[in-house]
């Protein structure tokens, strides 16, 4: 049971330094952002600054939206390798399609093994 214990405690330990390290990657503007009200057929951005803020290189290796994508999208100079201190935009976009409550997601895929969220949040309204 000693040893059991051991390699238990081994194996937590290790899984909470290695998460506590790999979150100083990146920085975030922001993870969350609501767009509030906006007429079905209008458009509106926002954009998310990703800053490099580990002492190596990383490489954002996929980018994804979930959700109700009909109603939000992205544009982004985000791919491939940003070095210590640098960094990147993406464009948010909402564009509703429907009326009510509109959400989503984007996912940053970082290094090929971590994900970073964000959250998109938004109501379509009648046109005035």
């Amino acid at each position: 049971h000693l040893i059991k214990i051991l390699v238990v405690v081994l194996v937590v330990g290790f899984t909470f330094e290695s998460r506590s390290s790999f979150d100083e990657l990146i920085s975030l503007s922001d993870e969350y952002f609501d767009f509030s009200e906006v007429e079905v057929g209008q458009e509106e951005s926002e954009t998310l600054t990703i800053e490099n803020i580990s002492s190596k290189s990383i490489k954002i290796t996929d980018i994804d939206l979930w959700g109700e994508f009909m109603d939000f999208d992205y544009y982004s100079n985000c791919r491939g390798t940003l070095e210590t201190g640098e960094s990147c935009d993406i464009e948010l976009l909402f564009a509703p399609n429907s009326f009510g409550d509109l959400d989503a997601s984007l996912e940053i895929e970082v290094n090929g093994m971590e994900t970073f969220e964000v959250y998109l949040e938004g109501i379509g309204i009648p046109e005035e």
